[in-house]
């Protein structure tokens, strides 16, 4: 997670990646979690995220915590015909958490 740099009301999860083997048991879970008890004390307005258009499990796993696909997209950089697509979650002032 950091901070943009032009906006430091914004910030970013750089990367999220759990094991296939260890996928279904919670892992995304507690790393999301741990994103918003930073984010608690940091207090942005906005966190954002790219994820691969493929990924369904994952951006379920984003909507449950409220974040929306904001409609940017950008090739994968390690597979340019798979697109990556922007979650963002908006943040109340004063409040955060998931579902």
């Amino acid at each position: 997670v950091f901070h943009e740099p032009h906006d430091p009301d914004v910030v970013d999860v750089a990367g999220m990646w759990v094991d296939p083997l260890v996928r279904g048991h919670g892992t995304g879970h507690h790393l999301l979690d741990s994103v918003l008890a930073w984010a608690r004390e940091h207090t942005p307005r906005e966190i954002r995220l790219w994820v691969t258009e493929t990924n369904i499990d994952a951006r379920n796993l984003y909507k449950g915590y409220g974040f929306t696909e904001s409609g940017r997209q950008q090739p994968l950089r390690t597979n340019p015909q798979l697109r990556s697509l922007e979650m963002t979650l908006e943040m109340p002032a004063g409040e955060i958490g998931a579902d």
